[in-house]
């Protein structure tokens, strides 16, 4: 018995606590209160209006790669979407090099121009992203996508521009670019090898083919042969001559002997220039067969990237193009003033009691007995000035004294 009358007691306190809150606290309350309602009809009439525009994925298993060597009929089935794949599209589709994607595309329809379009670019991108609403559907596979804007018209293009600038970066994402590049790269650098190559084979003395450097060899050959026997002939006639003065046939031995040397110096010079030709022409054989190679494996470069992205793009299906509607997001009035009377009792209470909780002076004989110890017999209510409420200030003064200065009968002391 003597529990539950404690514990109506503690009841009776709560409420006695809770009702002298309220009415010490009425005007903070009731401001705080008013200030928040005050700021909701403000938003409910003023607030730019607020519209979005929705779209969804759907993510499609990964299918499985066959060799073209297994000529056996197998049957394909897609395997099941994980729950990793669901996070991979989200992140993907949330990451900042996408959102940057997508704000300088709106910059460049906007009529930007090109000197301005990365100022204040990742601003805007992380505006972009507050404005972006992207959520895995439970129990599906599919992905939800939403976009405010201050028109639906602007929402449905921006959202329309995002999901284009998906599908082309998630294809770079899991087939990385650089083979072309790489491919692009080494047949610029054999065609300047081939360039060099002509200027040097041109400022040796020309172009000309092994083939053609060896019929001027056999020609000069041949020539040699004829002088060296027209010399043979000559010397003959001089050495069975009768005559003492001989010099016209000297003056020809003469000038035989200087064209062979002069032709075996040409002969010489051709032999030399047939190497170099031999060898520019093994360079230029290796340099226009890799030129070929490596154009060869670009285009199959090009060809395997856009079997890829096919097959990464049929990973992904868009079941709904974005759309844009005319129903107000934010801020929709009745929601916002119901939330608004919401909000302004629970801040209106909180502030009154976080007041009282912070607030050490004595009031009530209940602050007394709190702080002191002490029971209270009698309380006397405030006269309003210093000089009459100062017989009550000393009675109380003179009651505690006497209460302080009794002793428990109960003390052996």
């Amino acid at each position: 018995m003597s529990d539950l009358m404690q514990k109506m007691s503690q009841e009776e306190d709560w409420k006695r606590e809770f009702g002298h809150v309220l009415f010490a606290r009425r005007q903070l309350i009731l401001a705080s209160a008013s200030a928040v309602v005050v700021g909701a009809i403000l938003i409910a009439l003023f607030w730019p209006p607020t519209y979005a525009a929705s779209s969804s994925l759907l993510v499609l298993g990964k299918r499985a790669q066959i060799s073209s060597a297994v000529l056996d009929p197998i049957e394909v089935r897609d395997p099941k979407v994980s729950t990793q794949d669901i996070i991979s599209e989200l992140e993907i589709i949330r990451s900042p090099e996408l959102v940057r994607r997508v704000a300088r595309k709106l910059r460049e329809k906007e009529g930007w121009k090109k000197a301005d379009l990365e100022k204040g670019l990742l601003k805007a991108a992380h505006k972009f992203s507050r404005h972006l609403t992207v959520v895995g559907v439970a129990d599906s596979s599919a992905i939800q996508l939403q976009f405010s804007a201050r028109s639906p018209k602007k929402a449905e293009q921006s959202l329309d521009l995002l999901l284009n600038e998906y599908i082309q970066y998630r294809a770079e994402v899991f087939n990385p670019p650089g083979q072309d590049q790489y491919f692009e790269d080494r047949m610029v650098h054999y065609r300047k090898q081939m360039t060099e190559l002509a200027v040097r084979i041109e400022g040796e003395g020309g172009e000309m083919s092994p083939a053609f450097i060896d019929q001027v060899i056999e020609g000069n050959l041949e020539r040699l042969g004829l002088l060296q026997q027209q010399l043979g002939e000559l010397e003959m006639k001089l050495a069975v001559s009768t005559y003492v003065d001989n010099e016209n046939l000297l003056t020809r031995i003469a000038l035989v002997k200087a064209a062979i040397v002069q032709l075996q110096h040409e002969t010489n010079k051709t032999q030399t220039q047939r190497l170099m030709a031999d060898s520019a022409f093994r360079e230029a054989q290796l340099i226009s067969h890799s030129f070929e190679t490596f154009a060869k494996r670009a285009e199959e470069a090009k060809i395997n990237d856009s079997i890829a992205r096919n097959r990464l793009a049929g990973d992904i299906s868009i079941l709904n193009r974005p759309a844009g509607t005319a129903e107000l997001v934010f801020p929709r009035k009745i929601i916002t003033l119901f939330m608004g009377m919401i909000v302004a009792l629970i801040t209106g209470l909180s502030v009154g009691f976080l007041a009282e909780f912070f607030d050490h002076t004595v009031r009530r004989p209940e602050d007394v007995q709190k702080n002191t110890g002490l029971p209270v017999l009698c309380s006397f209510p405030s006269l309003g000035d210093a000089e009459a409420s100062a017989p009550s200030v000393s009675a109380a003064i003179q009651i505690k004294k006497l209460f302080a200065g009794r002793r428990d009968p109960n003390d052996a002391g």
